[in-house]
């Protein structure tokens, strides 16, 4: 479960006691009125900076929004960086605390036709006994949806409901029968992360305003997970500071301008392979950390041109006897969308086996020219890209694809090598 508190107050607090409500408890999210807490631009500021200050503490905020100029207010304030990401969760009320208010599916349109491109998550509730029928609607365009006591008592054939379980039930049934996912508390938890996380596929920095579109790791050690809700053991793994340096240093040299940290926690991306490697003891590692989140992100050719740099430097440094590149990033899945769970097998199949025909020209085009149809999670293949360029032309060789919709993601492993002799297994299902 997750717990939301809101700032909500209809006129009750000031935007100053609003946001040290939100200072003090410290929820794991917290639900804001822009209208509210935002009453004039005397409190931008103290706006903007709250959002800063929530997204540092990993705490989700989610901005209400009541009608065509809320959202336009918003759409204002994403233009101007008010709004600490690229991406925010919004939610769209359709009606208001009236006698006898009946919102309708329509009333969504004056809110969609104002969405900020790339707006993926946003939830709707509604007032009157067409809760149902408008959170249906909304999934069906995309959105996620709430359903409560405070804004209806009716179920979908008007009887009034025993339990607030009973709504949620009804409209959790519908869209099953419609073949729409209903998530989990976790499933949640894992979307929103993309706030409270550093734009990265493999850390989250202490500072979650740096959006680096690369970034290598010069620390002495690294905790793992970041995520509080992962259920894997903590861990520490050992840094090798002298070999971050020189790649910093080289990269510099050859005209790339990577960021770097001293201090840096890793999540699911390099602790889960990692940990499954079996290696005993750890080796010393160096996480280099590629955009794959927040726009702007670094285009999957420059992803490889920074991989063949990776692989030629790798070659000459005399520090280490051997060295493995460990490319982490899942192909198609989609998180907190409508289409979570759906993987896009035949974009899967398509990558691989232009990676394995030693086609890093085809390879690149194919990922930028399709990405978007193998969800927002898809965009990790530009971690692949890099790996193809560190790999210098050798070729690659798939151990193993799946498509697994119950993990919603497609599952693929494989590695670029001369004399490799590995098994190629697709799985169906």
């Amino acid at each position: 479960m997750i717990v939301q508190v809101t700032t909500e107050s209809l006129g009750t607090y000031s935007p100053t006691e609003q946001i040290a409500l939100v200072r003090e408890l410290r929820p794991e999210a917290a639900s804001i009125a822009l209208r509210e807490i935002v009453p004039d631009a005397a409190h931008e500021a103290a706006f903007a900076n709250l959002l800063y200050w929530m997204r540092r503490e990993r705490i989700f905020p989610q901005i209400i929004l009541y009608d065509r100029a809320d959202m336009e207010r918003l759409v204002e304030f994403h233009r101007r960086g008010l709004l600490a990401a690229e991406e925010i969760l919004l939610l769209f009320v359709l009606g208001r605390y009236t006698t006898d208010q009946q919102s309708q599916p329509a009333d969504l349109i004056q809110f969609l036709a104002n969405v900020p491109h790339g707006f993926t998550h946003w939830p709707v509730c509604a007032f009157g006994r067409q809760e149902a029928a408008c959170a249906v609607d909304t999934a069906l365009m995309g959105g996620n949806v709430r359903v409560g006591f405070e804004n209806n008592l009716h179920l979908p054939n008007g009887d009034v409901a025993e339990s607030n379980a009973e709504l949620v039930l009804a409209v959790t049934e519908h869209l099953r029968v419609l073949g729409l996912p209903v998530s989990t508390a976790d499933m949640q938890r894992e979307a929103l992360a993309l706030w409270s996380c550093s734009p990265t596929t493999a850390c989250t920095t202490s500072s979650s305003t740096i959006s680096p579109a690369l970034c290598i790791g010069v620390c002495e050690s690294y905790e793992s997970p970041i995520e509080h809700w992962l259920k894997a053991k903590r861990r520490v793994f050992t840094g090798d500071q002298a070999f971050g340096a020189y790649l910093l240093q080289e990269a510099l040299k050859a005209d790339f301008d990577p960021a770097f940290l001293m201090e840096m926690v890793l999540d699911h991306g390099p602790l889960t392979p990692l940990g499954l490697a079996g290696l005993d003891p750890d080796p010393p590692i160096v996480p280099i950390l590629f955009n794959c989140v927040q726009p702007p992100m670094p285009t999957m050719r420059r992803c490889c041109q920074f991989g063949k740099f990776l692989g030629e430097v790798i070659r000459r440094y005399d520090g280490a006897e051997r060295v493995a590149i460990l490319a982490t990033g899942g192909i198609s899945h989609d998180i907190a969308t409508p289409r979570m769970g759906m993987v896009n097998r035949a974009f899967d199949e398509t990558l691989l086996q232009l990676m394995e025909a030693g086609e890093p020209e085809a390879v690149v085009k194919y990922a930028t020219d399709e990405v978007h149809t193998a969800g927002n999670g898809a965009k990790e293949i530009r971690i692949w890209m890099a790996a193809m360029g560190a790999a210098g032309g050798l070729p690659f060789k798939r151990a193993y694809y799946k498509a697994i919709n119950d993990w919603y993601t497609g599952i693929g492993i494989g590695h670029f090598g001369r004399n490799s002799q590995a098994a190629v297994e697709t799985v169906n299902g």
